[in-house]
C-alpha cells in the first residue's frame, strides 16, 4: 500500500486534541471558512478528523483562516451537490463523494470490480488524479486532500444475500451510478441517497439494503443482519476547497493549507483501514452474518461488467477510453 503522508502523526495529534471549532474567532482572522462534511455522525471517523482539519488549519495560518465545519444536515445543502457548493462559494470546503456527474473522470476508479484492492487504487490514482484535479478546477473547485474508505460491499437487513443470484428483485442504496450499473445488472433497483438518510432508509424498508464499506456497517449496525463480500470497488472521497478563496491567500497559507487538508486525508485512511481490520474480525459479535463471495461469483462479476466499462468510456469520449486503457495495462485487467 501507498506510504502515507509524514505529517500524518501530526495529525493524528490534532485529532486526539480537537473538541469543539465554535468559539471566538481570533480578532486579527481575515478569512472565515464554512467546511460542510457529508457524515452527520459526530463521532465517525471522517467527522472526528475534518473537525481536527478546521482546528489545525486556524493553527497553521495562526488564525488568518479560520474553519467553522458543519456536519452533514447541519445546512441547507445537499451533500449530492457539494462541488457546486463549493465551486459557488456557498461554502468554502467541503468533502465530495458524489462527484461522478460533475467530475466523471474520477468515478472511472469506481467502475465496479475493476480496483479491488489498495494497491491497485493508488496505482491508477496516480494516472487519474491530474485529469480530477484539471476537471474541479473548471468548476471553481481545488482539490487539497482525498481519502480512501475501505472496499465496499453490499450488507441487508433482512434479506440474506450469499450469491449474485440474490440481488435479484433488492432495493439497493448505492453512492454512485457505477455501483448502480452492477445492482441493476444482477437485477436489483438502485437507490441513491447520502449517508445522513441511509438510517431512515433502511428502517422504513425503502431500501432493503446499502453498499458501503465495514466502517458504514458498523455504523448503522443495529439495521443490518448480513453481508456478502465481493469487494466491488473502492470509494475516493475528495477535500475539496473553492479556489478563489483559496487562491486569494498568500502562497505559504495555500501551501500549509494543503499539506494539512492531505495529511487529514491520509489519517482517515489509515485509521479506516485499521478500522476495517477490526470491524470485520468482529461482526459476529454485533450479529451480522457475513458471506465472502466466491472467486466463481467474482469472475462472473468483472466478466458482465467490463463490457460496461468499455462503453461506459466510450460514451465519455476518446481521453476516457485512453485513460480506462492505461488503468487496464497498469493492474493487468
Amino acid at each position: 500500500m501507498r506510504q502515507l503522508s509524514p505529517a500524518i502523526g501530526k495529525f493524528a495529534a490534532v485529532v486526539g486534541l480537537a473538541t469543539s471549532l465554535f468559539g471566538a474567532a481570533p480578532a486579527f482572522a481575515v478569512e472565515q471558512w464554512n467546511y460542510y462534511t457529508i457524515q452527520s455522525a459526530p463521532l465517525y471517523s471522517t467527522s472526528r478528523a475534518s473537525a481536527a482539519l478546521a482546528e489545525e488549519i486556524g493553527k497553521v495560518t495562526d488564525g488568518q483562516v479560520t474553519v467553522r465545519r458543519h456536519l452533514a444536515g447541519t445546512l441547507q445543502i445537499s451533500t449530492q451537490n457539494m462541488a457546486a457548493a463549493v465551486g459557488e462559494n456557498a461554502v468554502q470546503m467541503g468533502e465530495d463523494q458524489f462527484f461522478s456527474g460533475i467530475v466523471p473522470v474520477a468515478a472511472i476508479m469506481r467502475l465496479p470490480f475493476l480496483v479491488q484492492t489498495y494497491d491497485e487504487f493508488y496505482k491508477v490514482n496516480a494516472i487519474v488524479a491530474p485529469y480530477v484535479a484539471a476537471a474541479y478546477e473548471t468548476k471553481g473547485v481545488t482539490v487539497v486532500g482525498m481519502y480512501v474508505s475501505p472496499a465496499q460491499n453490499l450488507w441487508s437487513g433482512k434479506k440474506e444475500i450469499k450469491t449474485l443470484a440474490d440481488i435479484k428483485g433488492l432495493k439497493i442504496r448505492t453512492s454512485n451510478p457505477e455501483q448502480a450499473e452492477f445492482i441493476r445488472k444482477f437485477g436489483g433497483s438502485s437507490i441513491s441517497i447520502g449517508p445522513s438518510d441511509v438510517p431512515a432508509a433502511l428502517d422504513r424498508g425503502v431500501v432493503d439494503g446499502i453498499i458501503t464499506g465495514s466502517v458504514g456497517a458498523d455504523l448503522w449496525k443495529d439495521l443490518l443482519k448480513y453481508g456478502y463480500i465481493p469487494n466491488l470497488n473502492f470509494s475516493q472521497t475528495y477535500i475539496i476547497a473553492n479556489s478563489e478563496s483559496l487562491k486569494k491567500l498568500p502562497a505559504d497559507l495555500q501551501a500549509k493549507i494543503r499539506k494539512a487538508a492531505a495529511a487529514s486525508g491520509d489519517w482517515v485512511t489509515e485509521t479506516q483501514i485499521n478500522d476495517d481490520k477490526n470491524i470485520m474480525a468482529n461482526l459476529a459479535k454485533v450479529n451480522i452474518s457475513v458471506t465472502m463471495a466466491s472467486a466463481g461469483d467474482v469472475k462472473t462479476a468483472r466478466d458482465a461488467l467490463v463490457p460496461y466499462w468499455e462503453e461506459w468510456a466510450k460514451s465519455r469520449g476518446p481521453q476516457f477510453v485512453e485513460i480506462l486503457g492505461k488503468i487496464r495495462a497498469a493492474i493487468g485487467k
